[in-house]
């Protein structure tokens, strides 16, 4: 038995121990057997072999073992370790870039199932598969002093018990969505303690749950909370990977969120804000990123898949490019392959199982149902790629979904093509609220077409509306800026989309004068009553009700700032009360509503009192319940520059009408006491007023 030195340890190479393979559970990763010893099983699908080392916790190696292959790229063994040791493994085989083939013993990978990590991930030759400047020969440096090592944690292999059933989902109708970055929601809440601010256990703070609640809000989204990676450009500029969209492992919460920087304490805490989030009556979603991985392109750091079987883990050509890149990020998944579109179901279901969460948001989701065929330019079905074997999961068809419904490449842009249960974020309906509300270039006719669903392929539940997301102006930002304020991102303004549809009511940037701070809270107000009030299913993108602000950056990925995240300061502000009171409007009178009809007013419509000869661009959708309630809601939105006058006595005479919201004031009736009567209202310009009638007693 041969002895081999490394860093002045003496370490015991040692066969595979003999195991009867049918006789056991072969599940990908890590499993602990009866006997305390450890079975792994991994995917290294042209490997010529595979071996794994077992650490020390100081990462003094211990053992060296092949692994057996047992077919179909699947390699197998056990080993004896111990809870909290440290484990990499070393695939041999052909490098062959043009063939896209990397394998290298002298970097060491992760187990791609593994749920716990120990260390940081370095940049440059060391984690580089290719020699400097040369892609065709591969690196003789070795990795082990730059990556991440994966870890046993014999907690992972206990059975969790969640206490919420997810047969007690919200359904859509009755679903408020609000997306939210971990750290930036409590990072400056002085009420939420120092040592929670920007965790998993401040989202779940009492304080903030009691924020949750008064906003209306049933359902949180989170940004990427999977265990990712900064980039390189990212680090050399001093700045970090933010938001997360570079994940690196699909199985564990990244550590980041923990109160303690630290694996086991990121899953604990995770688990608990999920269990508490639960208790408050309150869904969480995840954001996912199914479509790339940290690795980045050739260039990047190989750490897993890449160096474990590329063509199985990612789309790849040949003769210089290697990675196809439909994400911008420099890798593309290969979803379509039997390995990685189970290790996506995989992924799913642990975090369904594991932790309880309620469902998942797919960041560009056309990749997701992508096939992985060059011919046909990697072309997207409604039942390709993973969307198929999610659809016919009898766990994850049960729970929510929702598409991004648009990537990077050919074709990339398939709203309305995503099959049921997935529903669809509504890109429709932001461009056109902010056209006709913000920007005050709106056509009525393309907002009754919004409302109404018309010519839409998706059905009014399956829309996620929204008006501000991550991506973009956060809505304090879309009423202040005409242009994106990047620099500081380190691109020279070149990232971040220059199609915002903003207004800044000509003055750029905060701190306007008065008269203008005026115009842009009326947008604001008007643009909320506008999602809060239309058919579909609302999403706010967290921090908008504190007036947060970017100071005009409308690509905030590598932004960690104090500044940027929530204003708490503004938790009892009138525009916060004003959302308050438009989500308790909503859940009142807004979504037990099935019946829609938009009218736009011309000059002579019964109840116009103004010019005959003026164009009023008045927009009137009536909402109301075909069974049950005789009360209507009304919603007239005046998207000309003229100011109008309705009779709503005139138009609805068998009816009583109330005024349940007014954005040029600000005013919103939450119960029937609080509603003045009416029987003429005033329209000016880019308001949006919303009435109830009811039946007069006779």
């Amino acid at each position: 038995m041969s002895i081999i030195q490394l860093w002045g340890h003496a370490t015991r190479r040692f066969p595979i121990k003999s195991v009867d393979f049918e006789s056991i559970d072969l599940l990908p990763g890590l499993t602990k057997n009866q006997d305390g010893t450890y079975t792994i099983k991994v995917f290294a699908g042209r490997a010529e072999s595979l071996s794994l080392e077992l650490f020390d916790d100081r990462r003094h190696l211990i053992s060296t073992s092949a692994l057996r292959p047992i077919g179909d790229g699947w390699w197998i063994g056990v080993f004896a370790g111990a809870d909290k040791m440290l484990y990499g493994l070393r695939a041999s085989g052909a490098y062959q870039p043009n063939d896209g083939l990397f394998y290298n013993s002298n970097k060491i990978l992760f187990d791609p199932y593994a749920k716990s990590f120990s260390g940081h991930i370095s940049f440059g030759d060391v984690t580089r598969v290719h020699a400097p400047y040369d892609y065709l020969t591969k690196s003789s440096v070795d990795s082990i002093t730059g990556v991440a090592l994966a870890q046993i944690d014999d907690g992972d292999f206990a059975q969790r018990d969640r206490p919420k059933d997810i047969a007690s989902s919200y359904s859509w109708r009755d679903t408020t969505v609000y997306e939210v970055h971990v750290k930036s929601a409590t990072i400056s809440n002085m009420v939420v303690p120092s040592s929670l601010r920007g965790t998993y256990l401040g989202l779940s703070h009492p304080s903030v749950i009691e924020h949750f609640h008064r906003l209306g809000v049933t359902t949180l989204e989170l940004l990427p909370v999977f265990h990712f990676a900064d980039s390189e450009a990212l680090f050399h500029n001093g700045l970090t990977n933010f938001w997360g969209y570079s994940p690196i492992s699909f199985f564990v919460p990244e550590p980041r969120y923990a109160s303690c920087n630290d694996f086991a304490t990121a899953k604990s805490e995770f688990a608990e804000m999920v269990d508490l989030l639960h208790q408050a009556d309150i869904e969480v979603l995840l954001d996912v990123v199914y479509n790339h991985t940290g690795e980045g392109d050739i260039s990047g750091p190989t750490l897993s898949y890449r160096g474990l079987s590329a063509p199985d883990y990612y789309l790849m050509e040949g003769q210089g490019n290697y990675h196809i890149d439909i994400t911008g990020t420099g890798n593309t998944l290969n979803v379509a392959s039997e390995v990685c579109n189970r290790m996506i179901i995989d992924s799913m279901r642990h975090f369904v199982g594991a932790y309880g969460v309620d469902g998942f948001r797919f960041d560009l989701a056309t990749t997701i149902g992508r096939d992985n065929d060059t011919k046909n330019g990697y072309s997207f079905s409604p039942m390709g790629g993973v969307l198929s074997a999610v659809t016919n999961d009898p766990i994850l068809s049960k729970i929510k979904l929702i598409a991004e419904p648009w990537d990077l490449g050919n074709n990339g842009y398939r709203r309305g093509f995503f099959p049921r249960p997935f529903v669809e974020w509504n890109d429709r309906f932001r461009d056109g609220m902010r056209r006709a509300l913000v920007n005050r270039q709106g056509d009525p006719n393309e907002i009754a077409e919004i409302v109404e669903g018309r010519n839409d392929p998706l059905s009014l539940s399956r829309r996620i509306n929204f008006i501000t997301c991550h991506d973009g102006f956060t809505l304090m930002d879309l009423v202040s800026f005409d242009y994106k304020h990047n620099n500081s991102n380190g691109e020279e303004n070149r990232d971040g989309s220059d199609n915002n549809l903003s207004n800044n009511f000509g003055f750029e940037g905060l701190n306007a004068p008065v008269e203008i701070v005026e115009m842009r809270d009326l947008a604001r107000r008007s643009a909320i009553a506008a999602l809060l009030l239309a058919p579909g299913v609302p999403m706010l993108l967290g921090g908008d009700e504190l007036s947060r602000s970017q100071q005009g950056n409308n690509n905030a990925y590598c932004q960690d700032r104090v500044d940027f995240g929530f204003n708490w300061s503004m938790a009892q502000s009138p525009f916060c009360e004003w959302v308050c009171a438009l989500s308790k409007i909503r859940k009142n009178y807004i979504s037990c509503c099935d019946s829609i009809e938009a009218t736009i007013l011309e000059s002579d419509a019964s109840g116009f009192d103004g010019d005959p000869e003026i164009d009023p661009r008045i927009l009137e959708v009536c909402l109301w319940r075909e069974s049950g309630s005789s009360n209507k809601v009304v919603i007239y939105f005046n998207l000309s520059q003229n100011e109008i006058k309705i009779s709503v006595a005139d138009r609805f005479p068998t009816s009583d009408a109330a005024i349940l919201l007014d954005s040029s004031t600000g005013h919103a009736a939450t119960v029937l006491g609080d509603m003045t009567y009416c029987e003429v209202i005033n329209l000016i310009p880019n308001l949006l007023i919303a009435l109830i009638l009811r039946e007069k007693t006779r």
